[in-house]
């Protein structure tokens, strides 16, 4: 039997896919232990995992900071990005070293800039995931942290520089020093040892990865999270009608939730629809009283989404990916960051509405974009062939093949 550490910091998109290699792991006889931020301990000892706490409480954060978050301005979200990691690096040293005593292997995903230093100390095999095609360089798109889509490639080139210089500036200093302690050498560029090797579990039907050459990296199908059922007053809602229309913006926060609530009233009064909404970090419906909604706090994606109509969400990977392979069309409401990106392959594939940011919406935008995912012949179409081309590929099993725990 191995003993396998899973680590994850970030949102509930770093850490779900984390969760679905360990219940597949786990199943094969495997000791897991999952290390991740505290805010996740009931949920992860539901699944019936070990959970170490490590980290900061990413919910707590992102609400405090929610409209730093939203919107489109790199320079906020870049100085909380950083006063994050800095401190992070010697946390995550000191934390994984100690949870990591007899262990086989390392895998991590999300804003773990220490786990590879610490899997080396270690001498055990390691795996960084991020489900993010773009996160990896190219002359095709820029850094995440700049939402501009189209510039030229010598632009995106120069952004892609400057973001290393940055990174290496203000993170390189601090991983050297942490280094030093453990007796292991300095790297030279923090980009180059983290994402070398990297494994992105984002399907190529959606997205297929475009880097410089000198970067090595697995891209599989998504890593989805064998999910309990949908709770019986749910599917009673859901069968007592036409199928709803499903609105949840996972774990982006809401500095306006009074105005959000105001502008979802005016939706499901004028829409003609009903509406099943997930709270998620922001409380999302929280004092909507109308019989066409139903306010929820669980959502099990693969499970539901096939019977919505449509899907609106704030674009992270995961419920993307959920949506796409239930062949539902969506509306995604990019908050930050790769939300943008996958908005814009949703409208590119015609499996949605063009994406509208967060900071942009209405409810007559929303409106607008139900008409048409709900009518338009070829989204609708589009949805479900990707949906059923999707469900053929079992992205766990192709990380699974690739790997060796020597």
């Amino acid at each position: 039997m191995r003993k396998i550490v899973l680590a994850s910091e970030g949102s509930n998109g770093d850490l779900l896919p984390i969760l679905a290699i360990g219940q597949r792991l786990m199943k094969s006889g495997n000791q897991i232990t999952i290390c991740a931020p505290p805010n996740n301990e009931k949920f992860v000892k539901s699944l019936g995992f070990e959970f170490i706490p490590i980290g900061i409480d990413f919910q707590a954060l992102l609400t405090e900071h929610a409209d730093k978050i939203m919107g489109k301005n790199p320079i906020r979200i870049m100085r909380l990005t950083i006063s994050i990691l800095k401190e992070q690096v010697q946390r995550h040293i000191k934390d994984l070293i100690r949870v990591t005593k007899d262990a086989d292997m390392l895998i991590a995903s999300g804003l773990i800039y220490a786990a590879k230093s610490v899997a080396e100390y270690r001498q055990i095999p390691f795996k960084l995931s991020i489900a993010i095609p773009q996160v990896l360089p190219s002359n095709e798109y820029a850094p995440l942290l700049v939402n501009s889509l189209n510039n030229p490639p010598w632009l995106n080139r120069f952004l892609w520089w400057g973001e290393g210089v940055f990174q290496n500036r203000i993170l390189l200093n601090t991983l050297n020093e942490e280094r030093r302690k453990l007796a292991l050498q300095p790297i030279k560029d923090i980009r180059f040892h983290l994402l070398n090797d990297l494994i992105i579990p984002a399907d190529p039907l959606l997205q297929k990865v475009k880097t410089y050459p000198q970067y090595n990296y697995m891209q599989t199908g998504y890593w989805h999270l064998e999910e309990a059922e949908i709770e019986p007053s749910v599917c009673e809602f859901i069968e007592k009608g036409s199928p709803p229309i499903f609105i949840g913006f996972g774990s982006s926060t809401d500095p306006n939730s009074l105005q959000t609530k105001a502008m979802l009233n005016e939706v499901i009064q004028k829409s003609g629809h009903r509406f099943i909404i997930s709270k998620g970090w922001a409380d999302l419906g929280v004092g909507l009283e109308n019989e066409n909604v139903k306010i929820i706090d669980f959502a099990p994606y693969l499970k539901m989404f096939p019977k919505m109509v449509a899907v609106i969400h704030h674009g992270g990977a995961g419920t993307t990916h959920c949506a796409a392979r239930s062949g539902v069309p969506q509306i995604i409401v990019p908050h930050a960051m790769d939300q943008y990106r996958w908005g814009d392959t949703i409208v590119k594939k015609k499996l949605g509405s063009s994406p509208i940011p967060r900071s942009k919406l209405t409810a007559e935008k929303l409106l607008q974009a139900i008409e048409q995912v709900t009518t338009d012949e070829t989204i609708k179409r589009e949805s479900k062939r990707v949906g059923e081309l999707m469900q053929r590929e079992d992205g766990i099993e192709q990380f699974l093949e690739g790997i060796s725990f020597k």
